[in-house]
């Protein structure tokens, strides 16, 4: 006779919570890689712009007035090339918000697949994933809320906010984000959102606080959780494979 499988046993609440912690490690590493990415290349824009002040002050001032060619000078050209640089240090913050952003979204859906393996998720919200307000409602059901501590939610907000402005409007203020932005002091239509270099790290540290404390709720509603199905394992395994796998992938990149 087989002996069905009891989802209280030590076994499978061990699994359970292995498994949130790999999904956390990932979170992790996924922020990792984002500030790494986000410090290499705001190093290499920094140095091409003290590259650029050095040169330029070694020219005379009579240089900057020369005829450059279709009806520029030197000065122009100068001009240009600093604005250009600048302007690719403020995208790479802005490449920043992207990723921290999607740092804490994907550890959302990651949890919100184990709910749906757990027959934890109301109907409403029994959707492959959801959007970020989605995913808000669907916690609160299980008494996370991220709208009160420990979270952060006015931060997560603006992030959030920030984040669909960047994606959707290239950084803009439009008559479709305005009244989201508002809040946050753009209230002009055609302003550029202005994400400085402690903007960027105050949100990824937002993200990291906030995947902790996600991971720590969830683990909460799981060990007072009476109903639950036998097919928990399957998300968990999953993030526990994914993270191996990139211990792994990692390990061989290393010894190249």
């Amino acid at each position: 006779m087989t002996k069905k499988s009891n989802p209280f046993s030590p076994e499978n609440r061990i699994m359970m919570e292995s498994s949130l912690r790999a999904g956390l490690s990932l979170a992790r590493i996924d922020l990792d890689i984002v500030e790494d990415f986000h410090d290499q290349t705001a190093k290499h824009f920094q140095r091409a712009l003290k590259a650029l002040k050095t040169r330029n002050d070694s020219r005379p001032n009579s240089y900057w007035d020369e005829d450059a060619g279709d009806g520029t000078t030197r000065g122009d050209q100068a001009s240009e090339e600093r604005f250009q640089l600048e302007a690719l240090a403020q995208m790479n913050n802005r490449f920043g918000i992207l990723g921290v952003f999607g740092a804490f979204e994907r550890l959302l859906l990651r949890i919100h697949q184990d709910m749906m393996h757990q027959n934890l998720v109301h109907q409403q919200f029994k959707r492959d994933y959801l959007t970020f307000d989605g995913y808000k409602k669907s916690l609160k059901k299980v008494g996370i809320r991220l709208t009160q501590a420990p979270f952060d939610w006015e931060n997560l907000r603006k992030l959030h906010t920030f984040r669909n402005a960047i994606a959707h409007q290239n950084g803009f203020v439009t008559e479709e984000n305005v009244d989201d932005l508002n809040a946050f002091g753009y209230k002009k239509v055609g302003e550029s959102i202005d994400i400085k270099d402690n903007d960027f790290q105050d949100s990824a540290k937002l993200v990291r606080e906030s995947c902790r404390k996600l991971v720590e709720e969830y683990s909460a509603v799981l060990s007072t959780t009476t109903h639950r199905s036998r097919r928990k394992a399957v998300p968990l395994l999953a993030a526990v494979s994914l993270l191996a796998l990139y211990i792994v992938g990692r390990a061989a990149l290393r010894s190249l």
